[in-house]
């Protein structure tokens, strides 16, 4: 009810206010006579998404069973039990089957060339987080989950995706290394313990850290991490506002001619210093508006 007439479940504080023998206990049978506050909304957009469509919530254990797939099981993320509402960007080819984790039946999203924004909003609450559950056999220019606000994220299968983004959430990264032919990630306010994961994509060409001010010792590690782990990596270029820790200048080597790395600078003057990894493409660094690159003296 408070769905239908706030739309807002925050609506019951209105109608406990308004109904001096309501209480949360309260077993409401037909017939039974309810006062509200007229005009008071909550959520706007939720109330005239039900009207425009003729939707009356109910509560109540209405589950639509069976729900079949038929595509493989890629990605499960988890968001909170709170959200009304979510949803997620995307483009390029294939198809998505999505089991929104509510009583709705599962939705099937044809991928175009041009970005399409998916949202769904949620017909049931639940007690602990919700899983929303993606199938996918798809080939993604972009795919932006920022709007599913995840609390968690696991990335069952390798999934091609050429640019990736999430932002405004705390989210670990693990499952990241399964993204395929990625050369562009932004992650934008995101708060994480680690950022070693994005290591191990080395098709990487533009990272974009933003807003956000990680720990000194995080970005660190993971700038040590693209030395140690350079391998047949791409150049990359990387912009965030963390300054490492260290001066930028060339570290000591050991008796084997080995970088001994132990700040976050000295790893940076390795990456844009190191000529044969810097031939097909340039190593930059843009930290906090100053500029560290292949070729020139900043």
């Amino acid at each position: 009810m408070a769905l239908h007439i706030y739309g807002s479940v925050e609506g019951i504080l209105d109608l406990l206010a308004t109904n001096e023998n309501l209480s949360l206990d309260s077993d409401l049978r037909s017939g039974d006579e309810l006062n509200y506050t007229e005009g008071y909304l909550i959520n706007k957009e939720v109330s005239a998404y039900y009207d425009t469509h003729g939707i009356t919530p109910a509560s109540g254990e209405m589950h639509v069973y069976p729900k079949s797939f038929t595509l493989p099981k890629c990605v499960e993320v988890y968001t909170s039990n709170t959200e009304i509402s979510v949803g997620f960007s995307c483009s390029g080819s294939g198809n998505i089957e999505v089991d929104w984790g509510d009583n709705s039946p599962g939705e099937t999203i044809t991928l175009t060339d041009t970005v399409q924004n998916i949202t769904h909003i949620f017909d049931s609450s639940i007690g602990e987080k919700r899983k929303v559950t993606l199938y996918i056999q798809a080939s993604f220019k972009t795919l932006d989950v920022s709007d599913l606000r995840p609390l968690a994220m696991y990335i069952l299968k390798p999934l091609s995706v050429e640019r990736f983004k999430v932002s405004d959430v705390s989210l670990p990264l693990d499952s990241l290394p399964m993204l395929r032919g990625t050369f562009r990630i932004t992650l934008d306010s995101i708060k994480t313990e680690k950022l070693m994961p994005l290591v191990e994509l080395k098709e990487l060409m533009e990272l974009n850290l933003l807003t956000f001010v990680y720990r000194q010792p995080t970005i660190d590690a993971f700038l040590v991490g693209l030395v140690q782990k350079h391998g047949n990596r791409r150049n990359c270029r990387i912009t965030m506002k963390t300054v490492p820790s260290g001066n930028y200048a060339e570290p000591e080597r050991d008796e084997n001619n080995r970088y001994i790395l132990t700040s976050g600078m000295g790893a940076i003057w390795v990456l844009t210093n190191e000529p044969a990894w810097n031939e097909g493409g340039v190593w930059e660094f843009i930290i906090d508006n100053t500029t560290y690159k292949y070729g020139t003296n900043n």
